[in-house]
């Protein structure tokens, strides 16, 4: 095979060659002048001719020399990987054959994840949907929140000022306001409960918001006490705002049936008219005429007491009368009676003179008192002589002995015996005589710890620890 120097040579002398060809058919003669143009295109025209035909020869001996010169590394390298190509075309294709195989294996897994995985977004975008709802509800009842506040506040202000209440009080009037408030919010989740019905949260709610108006602590922001901690009465501001006055037709109040316990008690009444001053002190709304809604919480108020029936006088209640109304279930703490310990210390068992007082601060004819032996029953109460209030007075039932024995018969199981002070069989009540039996036992418990603590200090107790320590013991 002829080098590349020797065809360097050969391409150079066929160059010469040529041109010495074409252009040896032609007489150059020299002279001054430039050439004619015939001549000049024909010379052009053959070296363009020439240099082509140079271009294309050089560029397919450099080609070639390429395919000739290509090392057998190079080939070797293409070769194997050509083979490796195949080989992975054909892992490929087993492969896929696997991974089909395998899909028709597990289409029922495959499937059930798929199923799994709906279920899985559902509850995702309903627990996403929840969470927002969640994390957005705060705000907007915040926002609620704070403007009923600023109107609370609005509100409370004005009050104050047309109340007149002095720097000392504003604790006290805010107090009362909050109690006023959530007792608002109690009647309104009532009302909507006989009308509707309530959700398990709002029959939750109503029931934590009424527990907590009946606690003695929020009791206690309604009534004035001196420093001893004896109670004086109810707070100017809680009469003022909290307790409220009705009239006995907004209140449902249509009779008053008053059952006398004495025989001689009806000519009384009917000839001397009713005198509040007849009546027992002691009631839970003090010295006054007491008349029943109906009959049969009339008999369990005297029933209570152990007395027997006489005569049933009925009195049509006026129903433009004013009444003032501690009815609400929220206040029947105000109305129970009060526990041994509070008895004891405010010399009364109930606070039927503070009932009285308002209701004649507030010049109403009638306070209305919630019967603690009848659950639905209620008591009206009247502080003032005469017929006012009343429209009309009958006589509309006489108990005779058989009546009389009958009803001891079936009321007698209810009288009270709770010691000194009569007590009313509520929950409360059993709460406060839990209370004090509690504190009664742990003063007992105190004082054996006491005894105890002396007996230590005095040595007794160690010198017998030492003494058993030493007993002599049998031989094994």
């Amino acid at each position: 095979m002829p080098g590349k120097d020797d065809k360097n040579r050969m391409r150079a002398q066929a160059a010469s060659s040529g041109n010495a060809q074409s252009g040896g058919n032609f007489s150059v003669t020299r002279h001054l002048g430039r050439p004619s143009p015939a001549l000049a295109s024909t010379v052009t025209a053959n070296r363009a001719r020439a240099s082509a035909a140079f271009a294309k020869d050089h560029i397919e001996s450099r080609g070639r020399e390429t395919l000739f010169e290509a090392p057998r590394e190079v080939l070797e390298l293409r070769r194997k990987e050509n083979q490796m190509a195949a080989a992975a075309k054909k892992i490929q294709a087993r492969l896929r054959g696997g991974h089909e195989r395998e899909r028709i294996l597990r289409a029922p897994v495959h499937e059930d994840k798929r199923e799994a995985a709906k279920s899985f977004a559902k509850s995702y975008k309903s627990a996403e949907t929840a969470r927002s709802h969640m994390l957005s509800e705060p705000v907007s009842s915040g926002r609620e929140a704070m403007r009923a506040s600023s109107t609370n506040l609005m509100a409370d202000i004005r009050e104050v000022g047309s109340l007149g209440v002095k720097p000392s009080e504003v604790k006290t009037f805010s107090g009362i306001k909050d109690r006023q408030r959530q007792k608002q919010g109690v009647e309104a989740l009532e009302q909507k409960r006989a009308q509707h019905g309530l959700s398990e949260d709002e029959t939750l709610q109503l029931s934590a918001a009424s527990s907590k108006l009946r606690m003695r602590s929020e009791v206690s922001k309604l009534i004035d006490k001196d420093a001893s901690g004896k109670e004086q009465g109810f707070n100017r501001l809680a009469s003022a705002i909290y307790f409220q006055t009705k009239t006995a037709g907004e209140m449902g109040l249509k009779h008053a049936i008053h059952t006398t316990t004495n025989p001689a008690s009806l000519g009384f009444i009917q000839r001397d008219g009713i005198d509040p001053t007849k009546s027992q002190e002691s009631g839970r709304g003090d010295r006054g005429f007491y008349g029943a809604g109906d009959r049969e919480t009339s008999l369990e108020e005297i029933g209570a007491h152990g007395f027997k029936p006489h005569d049933e006088i009925t009195h049509t209640i006026d129903p433009r009368a004013k009444v003032r109304d501690f009815t609400h279930p929220v206040d029947r703490p105000i109305i129970s009676n009060r526990s041994a310990d509070d008895a004891e210390r405010d010399g009364r068992p109930n606070r039927g003179n503070f009932v009285k007082k308002d209701t004649l601060g507030a010049e109403a004819e009638f306070a209305a008192l919630p019967s603690m032996r009848q659950r639905s029953g209620i008591n009206t109460i009247k502080y003032t002589a005469g017929m006012s209030g009343y429209k009309s007075q009958a006589v509309t039932k006489t108990y005779n002995a058989e009546e009389q024995a009958q009803q001891q018969v079936k009321l007698g199981g209810h009288k009270e015996t709770f010691g000194p002070h009569q007590k009313d069989e509520t929950t409360a009540t059993r709460r406060d005589v839990h209370a004090h039996r509690q504190r009664t036992a742990h003063r007992v418990l105190f004082a054996e710890i006491h005894d105890q603590a002396q007996l230590m200090r005095s040595g007794r107790p160690r010198a017998a620890a030492v003494a058993s320590e030493h007993e002599v013991r049998p031989k094994k």
